[in-house]
């Protein structure tokens, strides 16, 4: 709801309330000591002046710009917009404040005794429950458009000043209200302290996966060096299996193996059947080299072992 923008308005100053006993709009007598009063009297500032107590939005004729705690008294500064009631203050018709305010007691008899307030707003009236709510100065000002604050409001303020503690205490009220996702004061230690913790989780995550890559680095270096010796090992085999038999086709045999492990498994099984071969050999001295026959017998049997083949 914006505020009415006007050429002319009023400064008014009075009594808002003092210490005593007072009658409320929902019947309810209430005693208001000065020192509770003078605790809550911030609370009042840049709250809205109403005409009579009405909550509609036409109702809302101003609002309060200054407060001060004089002797058990609240005195208070209000600006007036509405040229209607500017006219009718003028003219004496309204001459006295009226507090509205949540309270906190504690129930005397037939009288509640605040220990604990907060100013809501304030009305101009004809008669006012305190008979010290008096309007006692006004004078004629101009009054630019002042517009009811709103929660985006309060969130561009909040973003442009980047501290809560530095926005006003009405835009603290309605972001609390609101439920408004920010870091309050008194949730602010709780959340430095999460993110202390959180942020050493990180560094001893960090510090793990620095390791984990350290031994990764390993690993591979010694998958390479394990390759290395394996190539070694069957480059080694594959001499000496092709310098014992010139009809075996080392190449030709590893050609449909993948690995380096099954592939040297193979060539040793056929240098044991080559080595069994040529001991049997010796008892029969007739035959002086392996046949071809006996050398693709030999390897059949050698590949059918390593698969497992009957």
């Amino acid at each position: 709801m914006k505020w009415k923008e006007t050429a002319e308005g009023l400064v008014v100053e009075g009594v808002a309330i003092e210490e005593g006993t007072y009658q409320g709009i929902d019947g309810h007598k209430v005693f208001y000591p000065a020192d509770v009063l003078i605790k809550a009297a911030k609370s009042l500032v840049n709250k809205r002046v109403k005409l009579r107590h009405q909550d509609t939005d036409d109702a809302v004729i101003g609002y309060v710009s200054a407060v001060r705690p004089d002797a058990g008294k609240i005195l208070v500064q209000a600006k007036i917009f509405d040229k209607n009631v500017v006219e009718l203050i003028k003219n004496g018709k309204f001459k006295a404040f009226s507090v509205e305010t949540r309270v906190l007691g504690e129930l005397a008899g037939d009288v509640y005794i605040a220990n604990n307030l907060e100013f809501e707003s304030i009305a101009i009236v004809e008669n006012p429950a305190c008979p010290t709510a008096r309007i006692k100065n006004i004078r004629e000002t101009k009054l630019e458009e002042k517009k009811m604050v709103s929660v985006e409001d309060c969130i561009k303020e909040l973003k442009e000043k980047g501290d809560f503690n530095k926005i006003s205490e009405e835009c603290k009220k309605k972001l609390k209200e609101a439920g408004y996702p920010y870091p309050y004061p008194e949730t602010k230690a709780k959340n430095e302290e999460y993110e202390s913790k959180l942020n050493a989780l990180k560094a001893k995550l960090k510090e793990k996966d620095a390791k984990i890559k350290e031994l990764e680095e390993k690993v591979k270096g010694l998958e390479a060096e394990l390759e290395k010796r394996d190539t070694e090992t069957l480059n080694a085999l594959m001499e000496e299996i092709s310098g014992k038999s010139k009809f075996i086709d080392v190449k030709m045999i590893l050609e449909p193996i993948k690995t380096l492990q099954e592939k040297i498994e193979v060539l040793r099984r056929i240098k044991k059947s080559l080595v069994e071969k040529k001991e049997t050999k010796l008892e029969a001295p007739e035959k002086k080299e392996l046949s071809e026959d006996e050398v693709n017998s030999l390897i059949d049997k050698a590949i059918k072992e390593i698969w497992r083949v009957e």
